[in-house]
This record gives C-alpha cells, structure tokens and sequence, in this order.
C-alpha cells in the first residue's frame, strides 16, 4: 500500500473501517456541500486521489459509485467503497507498483482490458501499465493483495500467475495507513452547521500532530520532495 502526496445507499462499515484504531478524519454526511460528493451517475466507479477533492468544483462529484443494488453481495460492496475511499485518503493503485507492473505483458493486458472493460490503450496505461514512481510515495513493500490492488488474471502476467487483488482491507492497509493518519483526541461536532457548511461528509486528514488541511498539505509537500 503506498500513499501518494498523499457514502452510499448503506452507510457504516465500508467507510468506518479506515477509521478502526486510527484517524482518518471525520466522515459526517451534511445538508449542506460536503468536501467527498458522491454521485451514482452512470460513470463507473472511481474517486479523485487525496487533496485532488478539494481542487473539485463544488457542483461536481468527488467519487462515482455506479452500479449497486440491492443484489450487489456485501463483499463486493464493501470492496468498492473500501477501495474508492482509500483515493480519496490518498492511496493509489497498488497494482502500479513497479514491481507488480513489471509482470505484466503489455500486449495481452492491452487486449485483455479492451474486451472486458472496453478501454483503449491509454486508459489501460493509466489504469494498469504505468508505474508509480517510487520517489513519490511513502509505502510498504508492494503487496498484491492490498485493497488498493485490483485483481489481475494470469492471463495477462508474463508468467502465468495472476496478481491476486484485495478484497479488503488486510493487515498492512491497516497499519501503514494508521502511520499516514495517527489517531488522535477525538473534535467535537461544531454545532452551527448549516446548509452552507463544506464539511460534511469530508474527510479532515490528521497528520501526526493535528487534523486540519493545512497539516494535510505540509505532508503532502514533504512526500514531493521525497521526506
């Protein structure tokens, strides 16, 4: 899992789990505009990554969440929700990691992407194919099966086995991301909001030493310039 500087017809779990023995932020839903927006459009699904959000006009969306229905199975929900709020929190694809990158076949991916998701060789280049660089990220050892990884069939590997995917949050989301966003006191709920109010369901990053946007930011910056 690695951070790069770093809800939706049934609430709960899928977005709590970021925030089980660490702080990720507050996650409030609100009258008013929130900073994470979610839409069901028909748009697949996918979020912006880290303070990308807030770069996002007010009117636009955040995160898609497409498809589910009441027949979508709570494991699949709970991935997609899991893997789309760890964007939000800053977490690319783990998939780009250089290491598991480098053991795909370009070809059989560029055709294997083409026939099941209908991209073109330039979505699967930015989905799949192109690495992250490793100088831009805080991380863990690359780790196929991440929450952040999709899984990829040994179809499409240069040796024939596939790249498993997470499923959920594992052991190591869970503590890497408790690094990135410590838990600390709890803040009381401020008690005018109103329908003017930008912080509802947001996410308010908690650095080391505090859980504002400019802490958020100060990491950010000490990440690009490879602290």
């Amino acid at each position: 899992m690695s951070k790069q500087v770093i809800t939706t017809g049934r609430a709960g779990p899928p977005l709590g789990a970021y925030s089980q023995g660490f702080r990720v932020g507050d996650f409030v839903y609100t009258a008013g505009t929130g900073k994470v927006r979610i839409t069901r459009g028909n748009d697949g699904y996918w979020s912006y990554l880290g303070t990308d959000i807030l770069m996002i006009p007010r009117s636009g969306a955040t995160m898609c969440l497409q498809g589910f229905t009441a027949r979508t199975s709570e494991s699949e929900y709970r991935r997609v929700v899991r893997h789309e709020t760890g964007h939000t929190l800053g977490f690319p694809h783990e998939h780009m990691r250089a290491d598991l990158v480098a053991r795909i076949d370009p070809a059989k991916a560029y055709a294997y992407f083409s026939r099941t998701q209908g991209w073109d060789r330039r979505t699967v280049d930015y989905q799949v194919l192109k690495a992250l660089d490793e100088r831009s990220i805080l991380s863990t050892p690359p780790d196929q099966t991440s929450i952040m990884c999709y899984q990829l069939p040994g179809s499409i590997t240069k040796d024939g086995k596939p790249i498993i995917g997470g499923r959920d949050l594992n052991a190591s989301d869970l503590a890497f991301a408790g690094k990135i966003y410590p838990k600390v006191a709890p803040i009381a709920p401020s008690a005018d909001l109103d329908d003017d109010d930008d912080d509802g369901l947001a996410v308010s990053a908690a650095t080391q030493q505090a859980a504002d946007e400019s802490d958020l930011t100060e990491l950010v910056n000490k990440v690009n310039q490879g602290a």
